[in-house]
């Protein structure tokens, strides 16, 4: 009965022995499952959060494109109604000076220019059925632009007044100084054929003195 009993309790402790052993051994195998596992999840994750970083990198770009695209055609509107704010602007200023001209006119448009290093030259948008004539003078809100020398059915061309050819009897308007302005090759204006005393300062008025065939006073 004793060695029975004996058997027993080496049994049973070798069950329990073998149980802790067990518990132990699958305590192992699962922390090494576990670390074996972590390694391919946090890959996963880090792959996941890349490719959303990505995706919102992208988003962004094309977002930022569209933005982009936005701001050039507001700015392009922005442009376009400035330049018509200044048209309209030219426009009343040339309706007011038409009316106040006392004389019959007829409102043109610079279409070109006359490529020639040695004169100054614009082509403008009205021609002889219009009622432009050589030697009609062109003039504008600000003053005298010139006189046309060659006229076509539908176009001209306008010597301008810094052409070295042009040449036109002028005044100063505050001492009334005579001279003759023409132009240079340096697009400049001078006042030749004064006195060597000549009352002229800057800043003076120069105005047409109507003395030149065609050009009228002031």
């Amino acid at each position: 009965m004793r060695i029975i009993k004996k058997n027993y309790l080496f049994i049973l402790s070798a069950a329990v022995i073998t149980l802790l052993f067990i518990s132990s051994l699958i305590s192992d195998i699962r922390q090494v499952g576990l670390t074996a596992l972590s390694f391919p999840l946090r890959g996963f994750c880090w792959l996941v959060k890349e490719v959303g970083g990505l995706v919102h990198f992208h988003r962004n770009m094309v977002q930022l494109e569209i933005l982009k695209k936005e701001n050039l055609i507001l700015k392009n509107e922005l442009l376009e109604y400035k330049e018509m704010q200044l048209e309209n602007s030219r426009l009343k200023s040339l309706l007011d000076f038409k009316v106040s001209l006392p004389y019959k006119s007829v409102a043109a448009r610079v279409i070109g220019r006359w490529q020639d290093n040695w004169t100054a030259s614009v082509v403008i948008d009205k021609g002889a059925k219009q009622g432009i004539r050589g030697g009609c003078v062109v003039v504008n809100h600000i003053g005298l632009v010139g006189r046309v020398i060659d006229v076509q059915p539908l176009t001209s061309v306008v010597m301008l007044l810094n052409d070295p050819r042009m040449g036109v009897s002028a005044v100063v308007q505050r001492s009334r100084q005579e001279g003759l302005v023409s132009g240079t090759l340096a697009e400049l204006l001078v006042l030749r054929y004064l006195p060597l005393d000549a009352d002229v300062q800057v800043g003076d008025t120069v105005v047409t003195s109507g003395l030149s065939d065609g050009f009228p006073k002031g």
